[in-house]
Formats: structure tokens, C-alpha cells, sequence
């Protein structure tokens, strides 16, 4: 980035976020000009700045809602969440539990841009009108469905959208799709920007993806560039020699790594506690900074060479347990009932 006077529109503001891959900003929700009767998604309101639940996917999604709207935001997309399914709402999610979801996001000042449920199964009628049921019934704009980034699987995704399109309309709910998938999608994007910029010592990268897990990025990168690594790096102490001090996750405790530069580190979560940025500052600083968006021509770069080596076909979830028996009464009397129980069904 480079410090510039030029005040950018909101449009520019969210084409420079999308290009610099903001992964928490709710992307633009419709297209200037454009309308669709009774379906809230393309209401002309202007760009909303909003933040996924993903980054709080390890937590009951209620957590989420309060830094979110803690940090300012008004929108929220709902990806993962501590619960049976991973997400906030799935398609295995009932409409009570979808409608609570709409009510706590409601009490928090929260608006539902969009919910995605998980995979989907592309080819499932069924699949895709419960999870727009589910979204319709806590209050959403949309539904999103991902990994549809090849040939096939976006030829299936759009004919079953077709099928579902009245009754999403019915819902007042609009179907998007989202075209990336798999783990190593932004791996050649990421190395050629390097390369274009040139003259680095030292990439930082995160841990592992909130999604997948894999953990993958960082040492796929430092493969592409033919760097030395150092993963789940917790402290940096210094410099000596022209050699980075640095200590990473080693068994129950750490080890100190010694890197010649340039290398590549790949930050462990417990390394610092990250502050939310608030949306208004987001703004105000692209506003006063002007952002280099590069597209596949500006990389050298081919759809051919995007393309995920991995994708997701769908999720299977074990059935739900029943309840267990709740026994009450005097310790002695519960005993007693206990062993009775065991002594039968044994």
C-alpha cells in the first residue's frame, strides 16, 4: 500500500477488500442499479461492511455475535460455529434452532447477509431448499453455496439452484455461489504476488485455515518460493548475523529456531491476542491508502493453474444420541434404582 490523497468511493473500497482478500468482510450484497421485488439481498442500500462468524468457529456462535457487534458491525454472515454440524446453521439444523439464531443476531443489532450451511451436495434438491428454509427462518438474505470452482460441479450447482429459484423466491431468499474451493487455491496467486513485489526477507503467514485445518498455505508457499520454514512460531527474538531467532511449538513446550533469511514463518495462535478492527476505521483507511488490485493477467496466471487440487463432495454426521435416563431422589434411593437398571439389561 502506498499513502496517496485519493479518497476512494465505497464501491472502490470494497473492490480494493475483495482484492487485497479481506477473509472476514462480507463481500457486496448487489450490483448498483439493480433490483429484485421483495428480495431483501438486492435492496438498494448501498455497500454493507460486515464480518463472518468464522473466526469465532471454535466457540458457540452467540460469542461471535457479541464481538461482531462489539467491533461495530451491523451484518454478519454465518459460516462455523461450535455446534453438531460445524455451523451456525446447517441443513441437519431445525427451524427452532434457526429461528433462535435469527433472534440472537436481532437482540445484538445483527443483520443476516448470508448463511452458509457446509457442503452442500450440489446435486440435492432437497438439501438446498432445507437449508433455504432454515436460513428464511432466522432471518437471512441468502443462502451460499460453495465449492462449485469446476466444470462439473458448477454445471450440477446451477441446474439445482434452477429447480429451488421458486422456492427460494417463495422464502424471499436469493441462492449465491461461490466459485473457490479445495486448499491450494490461493498457493500460485499468493506466490506470483510475492514474486511481482520482489526484495522480501520474511512472509508471514497464519497457522491454519479456520475451514480446512490443513495448515497447509504456509509450507506449500515456502515450497513454491524454495524457502527455509519455521511453523507454529509463537516469538520472535531478534536478529544475529544476519539470522532469525525464533520460537515455535515443540512437544509440551518450545524450541528456539535459528532461520537465515529470507524464510518464511508461519504464526501459532497463541503467539498474540488480535484486536477486531472497527468497520469505520476499515473505511477510513482505504480512504487515505490506495490498494493495488491485480487480476490473472497482472500474475501471469491461468484459470487452469487456480484450479483446487482437493474439494469437498459433501459431509456425513453420525445419528444423534438419545437422552440418557435422568434418576432423582436420596443418593440411596438413586443406588438402588442404578443397580436395579443395570441388574435388568444386563
Amino acid at each position: 500500500m502506498k499513502k496517496t490523497s485519493h479518497r476512494s468511493t465505497r464501491r472502490e473500497f470494497l473492490a480494493g477488500a475483495t482484492a487485497a482478500v479481506l477473509g472476514g468482510v462480507v463481500g457486496p450484497r448487489s450490483v448498483a442499479g439493480s433490483t429484485v421485488a421483495g428480495l431483501p439481498y438486492f435492496d438498494e442500500k448501498g455497500w454493507q461492511i460486515g464480518c463472518w462468524s468464522r473466526p469465532w468457529s471454535k466457540f458457540d456462535y452467540r460469542v461471535g455475535f457479541d464481538a461482531i457487534a462489539e467491533a461495530g458491525f451491523k451484518y454478519v454472515g454465518l459460516t462455523g460455529a461450535k455446534t453438531k454440524t460445524r455451523r451456525v446453521i446447517a441443513t441437519a439444523t431445525t427451524l427452532e434452532d434457526s429461528a433462535k439464531v435469527g433472534e440472537e443476531a436481532r437482540k445484538r443489532g445483527l443483520k443476516i447477509v448470508t448463511a452458509y450451511g457446509g457442503g452442500i451436495p450440489l446435486d440435492s434438491d432437497e438439501a438446498l431448499r432445507k437449508m433455504i428454509d432454515n436460513a428464511a427462518a432466522a432471518g437471512a438474505w441468502s443462502v451460499l453455496l460453495a465449492h462449485v470452482g469446476k466444470p462439473d460441479n458448477f454445471d450440477v450447482a446451477c441446474q439445482t439452484v434452477a429447480r429451488c429459484c421458486d422456492h427460494a423466491a417463495e422464502k424471499k431468499m436469493a441462492i449465491v455461489l461461490k466459485p473457490h474451493g479445495g486448499t491450494t487455491g490461493t498457493g500460485p496467486e499468493l506466490r506470483k504476488a510475492i514474486e511481482k513485489i520482489g526484495g522480501y526477507d520474511l512472509i508471514l503467514t497464519g497457522q491454519r485455515a479456520l475451514d480446512t485445518g490443513a495448515s497447509q498455505m504456509g509450507p506449500r508457499l515456502a515450497e513454491y518460493l524454495g524457502l527455509p520454514q519455521v511453523l507454529e512460531v509463537r516469538q520472535v527474538s531478534g536478529l544475529d548475523n544476519g539470522k532469525l531467532m525464533a520460537k515455535r511449538n515443540w512437544k509440551d513446550g518450545l524450541a528456539e529456531i535459528e532461520v537465515g533469511l529470507p524464510a518464511l514463518l508461519s504464526i501459532a495462535p497463541q503467539a498474540n491476542q488480535p484486536r477486531l478492527p472497527h468497520g469505520a476505521r476499515i473505511m477510513s483507511a482505504y480512504r487515505e491508502w490506495e490498494v493495488a488490485a491485480w487480476g490473472l493477467a497482472d500474475l501471469g496466471l491461468t484459470e487452469e493453474e487456480l484450479s483446487p487440487l482437493i474439494g469437498l463432495q459433501r459431509e456425513a454426521f453420525p445419528p444423534e444420541r438419545t437422552l440418557g435416563e435422568l434418576i432423582t431422589g436420596t443418593p440411596d434411593e438413586a443406588a438402588k434404582e442404578l443397580a436395579q437398571i443395570l441388574k435388568t439389561r444386563s
